[in-house]
C-alpha cells in the first residue's frame, strides 16, 4: 500500500520524543469514495493531528500499517488535500484519548445517505483460543472481525458456511474465531441469504495467528461498494 512508508515515518516522528511512555497501536484507513459526493473519486485528503500535518494526499482505500503512538489525547482533523487549516473547516474531526495497549482502527467512512464519519474502532488483539476450553468450545487458529462502514442499510456479511449473524447496521461489527482455511465473503440484505445484485465479494486464505478484518466500504451510488480485507498479528 503506497501510504505505508510515509505513515511509518510520520508516526515515528510524532512518537519519538515520548518513546518511553505508554503506547497504543493505531491503523488509519480512508474508506470514502469522492464520486458519490460529487468530488474526485479518489478524494485525496490531508490528516492533521494535534495541529500538525500528519499524512498528506491520502486517497480512497489507502491505509497504514499498525503503528505505535504514545498514549494521550489526540485532536484528529481531516481536510481536502491542499486546504489551509488556518482558514478552512475540517471535513471530519475526532477527539480521542489513547490508553496504554489500546489497539484501534481509525477509519473515515460513509454512513447511509451518503453521509461521512470518522470512527475509532477498538480491536481485540489477544491470542485466539489455541486449546479446547471444553467439549463444546474447540481450539481455533485466528480471529475474524467484520464491520459495516458503507453507504448502505442493514446488511449481513456472509461466509459460505455458516452465515455470520446478526445482521449489521452502519457502524456495527462482530468478531468470531475460525480455523485457517479459504473463505468467500459476500454481502446480502438483512434477512436474505443471496448476494446483493452487484455482489461485493472477497475470497481470502485466512492464516493462523492473525486477526482479519472485513470492512464493507464505499457506496453503490458510484460502484465503489466493496469488501476491504486487512490483517493484523495477534499477540
Amino acid at each position: 500500500m503506497r501510504k505505508t512508508l510515509l505513515a511509518l515515518v510520520l508516526l515515528a516522528a510524532v512518537a519519538a520524543p515520548q518513546a518511553a511512555q505508554a503506547q497504543a497501536t493505531v491503523r488509519v484507513i480512508h474508506a470514502i469514495s469522492g464520486e458519490a459526493l460529487g468530488l474526485d473519486p479518489e478524494l485525496p485528503v490531508d490528516i492533521w493531528v494535534n495541529s500538525a500535518a500528519f499524512l498528506t494526499d491520502v486517497r480512497f482505500l489507502d491505509f497504514t500499517d499498525p503503528v505505535s503512538l504514545p498514549a494521550g489525547p489526540y485532536d484528529i482533523r481531516i481536510y481536502l488535500a491542499g486546504s489551509d487549516p488556518n482558514d478552512t473547516a475540517p471535513v471530519l474531526q475526532l477527539e480521542a484519548t489513547l490508553r496504554n495497549r489500546d489497539n484501534l482502527h481509525l477509519i473515515a467512512h460513509f454512513t447511509p445517505g451518503p453521509g461521512i464519519a470518522l470512527s475509532a474502532f477498538a480491536n481485540n488483539d489477544a491470542p485466539a483460543i489455541t486449546e479446547p476450553l471444553s467439549t463444546r468450545i474447540s481450539a481455533r487458529d485466528l480471529r475474524l472481525t467484520v464491520r459495516h462502514t458503507a453507504d448502505f442499510g442493514r446488511v449481513a456479511i456472509n461466509q459460505l458456511v455458516p452465515f455470520l449473524e446478526p445482521t449489521l447496521a452502519n457502524g456495527e461489527g462482530l468478531s468470531l474465531e475460525l480455523d485457517a482455511a479459504r473463505y468467500r465473503f459476500w454481502l446480502s440484505r438483512a434477512g436474505a441469504v443471496r448476494p446483493l445484485s452487484f455482489e461485493p465479494t472477497a475470497v481470502v486464505d485466512l492464516a493462523a495467528g492473525l486477526h482479519y478484518y472485513v470492512y464493507a466500504v464505499g457506496s453503490p451510488a458510484d460502484a465503489s461498494f466493496q469488501l476491504l480485507v486487512l490483517a493484523d498479528p495477534l499477540r
